[in-house]
Formats: structure tokens, C-alpha cells, sequence
């Protein structure tokens, strides 16, 4: 299949068989097959133009992959390439971010930080734990603001899986120092759950901005237990 690809390739860039080649990498990745959605994409980006506008989109899925084959190297090398070709490519910017993340995961618990961290208003923070961390039950934060806010948690599982305390009574945060407690108690799987949630690796914090005038949100203390 590759073979037959790269002659299309080679003689019309940009083609609708392009779009066609990128969609086969999508099933391929859809599929786990994630070493054969690399060797689609590579085969498309060897033959298409450096200006061309698909470029961007194409390194930002080859990136994907090799994250999700654990390759966090060659994906940020192409998720650069991916922001150069395109930089206002949102989801590529958001994994970079991630692969940041899991290279400083928490690896023990409990876990205190007391380093004050500026949060731009409506945006997402996360928390990465370490395989074998051990159970995971309650995340305190403590939080600052010049504004009100909504705070959400919901956490990933290895498979994808979201969790999320649909329970939870999202009152806003009033301006000033707030402190937030989230216990995995209180969450259910959005879709069929393959591990219990106090062991999922990935929690993601929506902070939404209330304020007339959006300003950051100072995360200053953090307790896991």
C-alpha cells in the first residue's frame, strides 16, 4: 500500500489522494495500529511540498502517534515542525504541553507544592502521577484570584477513558484566596471504565474566568493524598 502511495505522491501533492492517505493514517491510529499510521504520514510528508498548507496538519498527527507509541522524543520533534508549518495549530501546542507534563510526573504521595503557579484565565491545568504511584484520593488546591471563577476537574485514563464529578455544585469561586477539594469518590466514567479512577494518571482543571476582565488564577498550594 505504501508503495503505491508514494507514486501518488510523488507526481500530485496536495491531491485529494493526500486527503485520502491522511484519512487511512486516522484509521490506522483509530485501530492502535499506530506504527503504520507513522509509516502513512511519513510517506506523505517525504512527497509533499514544504509550503503546502496540509503540512502542519499531517506533523501534527505524526507527532500523535508516536506519543501514543510512547516515542515522546521523535513526537515533539514533529509537533515543533507541526507549530512551525502552522503556529496557531491549537492541538498540537496542547500536546507539547502534555509531553512536558509527563516528563515531571508526581512519583510518591502524599505530595505537597507550595510554588505559586499563574494560570491564564480560561484555560486548562493538569497533574501527571507516575505509574505505581498508588492510590490517588483527594487533590487540594489552594487558589487565589483577582476575578470570580468556575473550577471543573476531570481525569484520563490510559485508554482515554474521562471521568468527571457530574455530582459536584460548580458555584463560582469568589475574588480572593479559595480553597477546592476533589475527592475520586465523587467521580463516574463518562463511558465504560476499564481501571478504577483513583489510579488514572492525568487530571485536567478547566478554569473558567467569571470577571469582566479576565485576569490570571494563582494556584498557590497543592496537597494530594
Amino acid at each position: 500500500m505504501l508503495a503505491g502511495l508514494m507514486f501518488i505522491l510523488a507526481t500530485e501533492a496536495a491531491t485529494p489522494e493526500v486527503w485520502a492517505a491522511l484519512h487511512n493514517g486516522h484509521l490506522a491510529a483509530a485501530n492502535h495500529d499506530h506504527a503504520q499510521a507513522i509509516a502513512i504520514y511519513e510517506a506523505v510528508l517525504a512527497h509533499l511540498p514544504h509550503e503546502d498548507p496540509i503540512r502542519g496538519e499531517l506533523l501534527y498527527w505524526l507527532g500523535r502517534a508516536n506519543y501514543e507509541m510512547g516515542e515522546y522524543d521523535t513526537a515533539k520533534l514533529a509537533l515543533d515542525q507541526a507549530i512551525d508549518a502552522s503556529p496557531s495549530h491549537r492541538e498540537a501546542i496542547k500536546l507539547i504541553a502534555l509531553l512536558e507534563l509527563w516528563q515531571t510526573p508526581i512519583l510518591s504521595l502524599p505530595h505537597t507544592s507550595s510554588t505559586e503557579i499563574s494560570i491564564p484565565p480560561n484555560t486548562t491545568w493538569r497533574l501527571a502521577f507516575g505509574d505505581g504511584l498508588g492510590a490517588v484520593t483527594t487533590i487540594e488546591l489552594t487558589l487565589i484570584s483577582e476575578q470570580p471563577y468556575r473550577v471543573r476537574a476531570q481525569a484520563t485514563d490510559h485508554s482515554g477513558i474521562k471521568w468527571r464529578n457530574e455530582s459536584q455544585t460548580l458555584a463560582p469561586m469568589e475574588p480572593g484566596l479559595s480553597r477546592l477539594t476533589f475527592s475520586t469518590a465523587d467521580f463516574l466514567p463518562m463511558s465504560r471504565a476499564t481501571v478504577p479512577l483513583n489510579t488514572i494518571p492525568l487530571w485536567t482543571f478547566s478554569l473558567q474566568s467569571l470577571g469582566e476582565s479576565p485576569a490570571d488564577l494563582i494556584i498557590s498550594e497543592v496537597h494530594i493524598h
